[in-house]
This record gives structure tokens, C-alpha cells and sequence, in this order.
């Protein structure tokens, strides 16, 4: 069975249905259409432009040129994205931190510490076994995000 997340628009002219691969793109969906500018059809295309992930990093870290690729959005609309979403996603992402195992939480941390963003801990985690220790995940994140750079 496929599963979509879905939201529908409601207007006076029309009833137009959204859908979603995952939750955290439903999500991206309604935090967009809460910045003043940006209606369903412009969210709809910046959330299907590339994955969640990505976005989110872009917002983080005001990438402006990331924006102006997705066609039909300015860079004025992407500066206003960027303006609005970088604290609800930040709010957003202290939340999605609490559904980490406090296993996880320490990893995320500690790669905080290090001097790394929270979505790249994140992404640095998710990409390592789950059944190693605490100091296993830290070093497998390390050697991850090493080679990435």
C-alpha cells in the first residue's frame, strides 16, 4: 500500500488537493504558506523542488542562490522565505530534536559542539548503524561529514 500525506485548499473557486511523500514535506507545505506572499502554488513548488532537507538547510543558512533556481520564485520572495522561515524552522527543529533517543540527542550535541549545524548532526546521524555506542556514532559522523567536506 502507498501512503501520501495530503492537504487540501479551500477557496471560494475552487477545492485544490496537495500531496506529500512524507509528513516533513506537509509540514515545509504550511510553514511556506504562512509567509506573507507565498500562496499554495508557490509552496507546492518550492517544497517539490528538491527534498525537505535541503530546503531546511538553505533556509539555515540564508542561501539565497539556492532560491532563485526554483523558477517563478524572485530573489525578493526568497529573501521574505528565508526572513520568515529561519525561526519557525529552528522552533521546529528544537521539537523533531525531542523525538531523538537520548542515545541520539547526545550524538547531535556533541557534533553541535564540534561546530556543526543541527541539520547537518542530524543528516550525520541518520546515515550511521543504529546499534553502535554513543562513541561509535560520533565517530562514524565525523568520518561522514569528513569526507563530505
Amino acid at each position: 500500500a502507498v501512503e501520501i500525506e495530503t492537504h487540501l485548499q479551500v477557496r471560494d473557486d475552487a477545492h485544490i488537493l496537495f500531496g506529500f511523500k512524507d509528513k516533513k514535506d506537509k509540514e515545509l507545505f504550511k510553514l511556506l504558506l504562512s509567509v506573507s506572499g507565498v500562496g499554495p502554488k508557490t509552496a507546492f513548488q518550492v517544497t517539490s523542488y528538491t527534498g525537505s532537507d535541503e530546503l531546511i538547510s538553505a533556509v539555515q543558512t540564508n542561501d539565497v542562490a539556492y532560491f532563485s533556481k526554483i523558477p517563478g520564485l524572485g530573489k525578493k520572495t526568497a529573501m521574505k522565505i528565508i526572513l520568515e522561515l529561519s525561526q519557525k524552522l529552528k522552533s521546529e527543529f528544537d521539537m523533531q530534536k525531542m523525538n531523538l533517543s537520548d542515545e541520539d540527542k547526545t550524538v547531535v550535541d556533541a557534533l553541535m559542539a564540534l561546530g556543526y549545524k543541527s541539520q547537518e548532526a542530524k543528516q550525520a546521524l541518520s546515515k550511521i548503524s543504529k546499534g553502535l555506542s554513543i562513541e561509535e556514532k560520533i565517530k562514524e559522523a565525523l568520518k561522514n561529514t569528513a569526507t563530505k567536506k
